[in-house]
């Protein structure tokens, strides 16, 4: 069982690590076209305790997209080869909102 955290990474700078930088979809993609191509068993997931939840990360958080991002998110896991995990703790469809002065919190 392989655990590939890459994708987890996709938007973190190279020069300051917390510093966030924009990604595009062909990153995604090249991402996972990598880990599917591999005959390696798979851990497959877009979510963990030390990351933001999925909806903000790779969704969008607006009232409008956030629960089509949510089903496309989970559609988006469960299509790929490999052992889908789901971590304790995880609250697949939550999103951050940010108050006065960029602190987030979860919703």
């Amino acid at each position: 069982m392989v655990f590939r955290f890459k994708l987890m990474d996709i938007d973190l700078s190279s020069e300051l690590p917390f510093l966030k930088k924009p990604w595009t979809l062909g990153e995604l993609k090249a991402i996972i076209g990598r880990w599917q191509s591999m005959i390696v068993l798979q851990c497959v997931f877009i979510e963990n305790h030390g990351h933001a939840w999925s909806v903000s990360h790779f969704g969008s958080d607006s009232a409008q997209w956030r629960a089509i991002s949510a089903k496309m998110l989970a559609i988006f896991q469960i299509m790929q080869t490999g052992t889908l995990y789901v971590y304790q703790g995880q609250e697949p469809g939550c999103h951050y909102n940010e108050i006065e002065g960029g602190i987030r919190f979860s919703h």
